[in-house]
């Protein structure tokens, strides 16, 4: 085995699991470092209840100072424990002249790359969904009749997410792997390196200066990325970040995390979300009917068999029909069924059968649809589970989970979050 890890981009499997297991050896666990590949991968991308949430781009601070090559922001709590970091760490090399100057550590920290907009990494990534959905299904559809209208397009679409677990709505790319600490507004890199190169991640470590950034990193609030060296993610945990958060609070609680996300932060589970999903269902289609308006319907008429003519051209369902503007409750049906496929949760018919029996009660019993729409997306994420419940399969009944030290039903948690009469709702599957 080798004495340092070896492995970068261009290495095969072996070689990465062993030079993985170098590194591990190499770089062992410490209380200053996040494990954002194995332990954390969701750190600042959920909050407290395992929503996910993105910045809200008012509470972002630019880091970046005069001579710097790009400007940078995090949140502005970050971004003020950074300064004073910064700071340190310059009069550091100021006064120790045998700092000097590294390969990997200069007279400042200065950021390389920090918050990147969520908004527009979704954009860009349900274009690429389009571009390989089409490239991988519709390319041979383009004049089938297997696509006749919307609906038709809705269910190809479907099955394609099912069989590809494909992030298809905004709060499923919020929790995917498409998505990264540096949308969170809490992380910030010092140098330009490229991810999961071992061998780099080794030297920078080893470097002579490493020890006096991982205390400052300490000192002011922050853990090293395990796995990226050079990235440093705040640690609204800490107790010397503590003092940066507090400064900024603007309605405290006695719940500092709480207070991070309400503040700090926005859920992707709105009610703007859910039409947005309903938007892109219609542009998927749009998109696709532009330049194949027409689908070939096999005729057998004799006379025109007789003529050599097989099929005839039939104008589809254009995407300004009436009937694409669909009702509330067909719009939640497709949107439950959309984020079992994108989740890959497997839920017998049963079971979705007792789910949709019950957000056609919600949207019943409460004429306004605006309400309903809430009340119905929050069934549906509390029996679904979010990403910090997840683990308890949906064969079980109601996803009990932990509550406040009793285990309680998603029903309940429904229930008690709600804080409304809800006995309109099935109790159990027992009348699916």
């Amino acid at each position: 085995m080798a004495n340092t890890p070896f492995a970068n981009k261009n290495s095969n499997t072996k070689e990465l699991y062993k030079s993985r297991e170098t590194y591990e050896e190499f770089y062992p666990a410490a209380i200053d470092q996040f494990d954002l590949w194995n332990n954390l991968p969701l750190y600042g991308r959920v909050n407290e209840e395992g929503t996910p949430v993105f910045p809200n781009e008012s509470k972002l601070l630019y880091i970046s100072q005069k001579g710097d090559k790009k400007q940078l922001a995090v949140l502005n709590f970050v971004a003020n424990a950074f300064r004073k970091m910064r700071e340190h760490y310059k009069t550091i090399f100021r006064l120790n002249t045998e700092a000097g100057p590294t390969r990997f550590f200069s007279n400042t920290l200065e950021p390389t790359r920090a918050w990147e907009s969520p908004i527009v990494g979704y954009n860009s990534y349900i274009q690429s969904v389009y571009e390989d959905f089409y490239s991988n299904v519709l390319v041979g559809l383009e004049q089938s009749d297997k696509i006749k209208n919307f609906e038709d397009f809705t269910n190809i679409l479907f099955e394609y997410i099912r069989q590809n677990g494909k992030a298809f709505t905004r709060l499923a790319y919020g929790e995917s792997g498409q998505s990264t600490v540096l949308n969170t507004g809490l992380a910030i890199e010092i140098y330009s390196g490229e991810y999961g190169d071992d061998k780099l991640a080794a030297s920078f470590i080893n470097d002579p200066n490493f020890p006096i950034y991982q205390e400052l990193c300490r000192k002011y609030g922050f853990k090293i990325d395990r796995n990226i060296p050079w990235r440093i993610v705040a640690n609204i945990r800490s107790n010397n970040l503590f003092p940066f958060i507090e400064e900024k609070i603007q309605n405290k609680t006695e719940d500092t995390i709480k207070d991070i996300f309400r503040e700090y932060y926005i859920s992707y589970d709105g009610d703007e979300y859910f039409e947005e999903f309903m938007t892109y269902l219609k542009s998927f289609y749009a998109t696709f009917y532009q330049t194949n308006r027409q689908y070939k319907q096999s005729i057998f008429n004799s006379d025109e068999l007789c003529n050599s003519i097989r099929y005839k051209l039939v104008n589809r369902e254009s995407p300004t029909s009436e009937k694409l503007n669909l009702p509330l409750l067909q719009k939640l049906i497709l949107f439950y069924k959309f984020r079992l496929a994108e989740l890959n949760l497997k839920a017998s018919n049963k079971r979705q059968s007792f789910h949709l029996k019950n957000v056609t009660a919600i949207v019943k019993s409460l004429k306004n649809d605006q309400l309903a729409t809430r009340k119905a997306l929050e069934y549906i994420k509390y029996n679904l589970g979010t990403a910090a419940f997840r683990e308890i399969p949906l064969a079980q009944n109601n996803l009990t989970r932990s509550n406040d030290g009793v285990t309680i039903s998603a029903q309940d948690q429904f229930n008690k979050r709600t804080g409304e009469n809800s006995r309109y709702l099935t109790d159990d599957l027992s009348n699916p």
